[in-house]
């Protein structure tokens, strides 16, 4: 199988600079030493060397010896089952994965270590971790964790402060709902009269990108306790989320949403960032785009964000929250003591320094970002369905979530829409 390596937007800056100095070199190891082989894309050796080399004042009888793995790449792409075969071959002992969609993978093939008898010996390496991050490890068949997590990605409201401020509408606070999404971006419309001419719309919502906005009518839906479940071929709504996606409905047609085609691949025309949106639902790494925007074309927004409205009991699909820099152990290895220290002590707080995340899986570490308030995208408190999209490929469920758009857009019964799952 094929997965596109997902590269974290923070690290480019990174990647940019080892370009210049060259990547980071191996070091000599005494026979003294344990080694760990590490496998890593050779253009990451320079990221993480301020980690690996901070690692080895605290533990000097061992060393980080770095394979590079750019042979399981084609095109930019993983090879998964090359990978699987590379981490048998090179001996590797910390397996690297870039995000939680590899290491489902390595783990349904039975390459890593469980860290289950560690953490149940008493180890508290992952008690101050991000929850819903860790239990996400868990989504597997034997419900363990075998592998940590640097950082993650997931989705907040960013909302322009100084469009909200010239149009005297209340900014939103953090104790919000989705009515109070949907009546902001109204308020925002409403206030600038029928008439006016190039109006701000009040939320803006893209159809090709991610999150689209078909997949956050699913979030809408997941975050209220509706989830909208594909049963039998059919997508079934219950009557409490319909009354929110008429809302919805009427805010497309009022013009208080916005959708927009803008792609990740192409952001800078997005509507927020062109300030023709007062609010926009984005992951937290689109705060890189608005850092590149002000410095290449002088231009800033003055932008707050907010947690998504969340149920205190809703339970999300996997695809809503993305884990980053995955760390692991492989199964054969003879050194997995030293390398569980070496994974521990990278999610320590005396590493969180150098950790190339935008949102450190310690919430402690990530509280500001450019004096900007990063909390909010630690709020949420939720569990997981491991299992509303079981064997769906991705091109599935973003099919699926084209069309459940489509629906909305064109107002067609919701209750007739019928899903082809292959």
């Amino acid at each position: 199988m094929k997965y596109r390596h997902v590269h974290v937007m923070l690290i480019s800056t990174s990647l940019i600079w080892a370009s210049l100095i060259g990547c980071t070199s191996n070091k000599e190891v005494n026979r003294d030493q344990t080694v760990l082989r590490l496998g890593l894309q050779q253009e990451y050796w320079s990221v993480f060397s301020p980690m690996t080399e901070s690692f080895a004042q605290v533990k000097p009888d061992v060393a980080i010896e770095y394979v590079s793995t750019s042979s399981v790449f084609e095109d930019g792409v993983i090879q998964i089952d090359k990978y699987a075969q590379f981490i048998e071959e090179q001996r590797l002992d910390i397996v690297y994965m870039p995000n939680d969609t590899i290491y489902r993978e390595l783990v349904g093939k039975n390459l890593l270590r469980s860290f289950d008898a560690k953490l149940s010996s008493g180890d508290n390496a992952l008690a101050d971790l991000y929850p819903p991050a860790i239990e996400l490890l868990t989504q597997n068949k034997n419900r363990e964790i075998y592998g940590v997590p640097l950082g993650f990605d997931q989705y907040g409201v960013y909302m322009n402060k100084e469009i909200f401020q010239r149009l005297h509408v209340p900014l939103p606070d953090s104790n919000w709902s989705w009515h109070d999404v949907f009546q902001s971006a109204q308020s925002i419309r409403n206030v600038q009269g029928e008439n006016a001419a190039n109006p701000i719309a009040g939320l803006s919502l893209r159809l090709n990108a991610d999150p689209s906005a078909g997949k956050i009518i699913r979030l809408i839906g997941e975050s209220t306790g509706n989830p909208i479940v594909p049963s039998n071929g059919e997508i079934n709504i219950a009557k409490d989320l319909q009354v929110l996606l008429d809302t919805l409905q009427d805010g497309i047609q009022t013009g208080s949403v916005h959708i927009d085609e803008t792609t990740n691949t192409a952001p800078f025309g997005h509507p927020f960032i062109q300030q023709t949106a007062a609010m926009a639902i984005e992951k937290a790494e689109f705060i890189t785009v608005l850092k590149a925007i002000e410095h290449s074309q002088g231009r800033s927004v003055d932008w707050e964000v907010l947690s998504i409205p969340m149920q205190a009991d809703a339970a999300l699909a996997m695809d809503m929250l993305e884990l980053n820099h995955v760390f692991g152990i492989a199964l054969p290895s003879p050194h997995h003591d030293e390398a569980w220290e070496f994974i521990r002590y990278l999610v320590s707080e005396e590493a969180s320094s150098s950790n190339p995340s935008l949102l450190n899986i310690r919430p402690n570490q990530t509280q500001a970002y450019d004096g900007r308030d990063l909390s909010p995208f630690y709020a949420s408190s939720y569990t997981f369905h491991s299992s509303v999209f079981q064997g769906w490929s991705e091109h599935d469920i973003k099919n699926f979530d084209h069309r459940l758009f489509e629906t909305i857009w064109t107002r067609s019964e919701t209750d007739n829409l019928i899903m082809n799952n292959h």
